[in-house]
């Protein structure tokens, strides 16, 4: 279906009902999170950004973001949705109430098996989701991420998971001694 412009629709335009959506799920997923940060353990010793500083700033900011775009695409979604055009398809709205489950059930998987088997799975989960395939995308991503995130919040950052109630594993000591050899404890 063309537009106005000559150009069809969904060529270099986002659909605002869409973005309306995901500006709302991402607000959702960030009061999720919200609620977790006072449950992030910070060592007395610790200086700098904190344990709580990065989580918090990247809840704000995923919050401020989200807000924009949903006030950018509100007035074209509400005039789009009055205006006689379809609604967006339900396969849409699926996914994001998907998306949405997937972002509650980490937080409680998390819980309960600490964070990198939770972490694996919903990545993989979310990828798939979104249309990646193929064991590359689906399996070695996840794991080079995880590592890559582990090492940030756990060796570089000093953030200490709690134990999970159903796995638990010292991830304290591991990282405590990679921090040693490189001058940060």
């Amino acid at each position: 279906m063309a537009t106005g412009s000559g150009k069809p629709r969904g060529a270099g335009e986002a659909d605002p009902v869409n973005q309306c959506l995901v500006a709302l799920l991402t607000l959702a997923t960030c009061a999720v999170f919200a609620t977790q940060l006072g449950h992030i353990y910070v060592e007395r010793t610790d200086a700098g950004l904190g344990a709580r500083g990065l989580p918090q700033f990247v809840l704000v900011a995923g919050a401020l973001l989200a807000v924009l775009q949903l006030a950018a695409n509100l007035p074209r979604a509400v005039a789009r949705l009055t205006g006689g055009v379809a609604i967006p398809d339900r396969n849409v709205t699926a996914r994001v109430l998907l998306l949405l489950v997937i972002a509650l059930a980490y937080v409680w998987a998390i819980t309960l098996f600490q964070y990198a088997l939770p972490t694996l799975v919903a990545m993989s989960g979310l990828l798939y989701l979104f249309g990646s395939r193929g064991p590359w995308r689906l399996v070695v991503l996840p794991v080079l991420t995880v590592a890559a995130y582990y090492v940030l919040f756990f060796v570089l950052l000093g953030v200490f998971e709690n134990p999970g109630h159903i796995l638990a594993y010292d991830s304290y000591t591991f990282a405590f001694r990679i921090r040693q050899m490189i001058g940060l404890q």
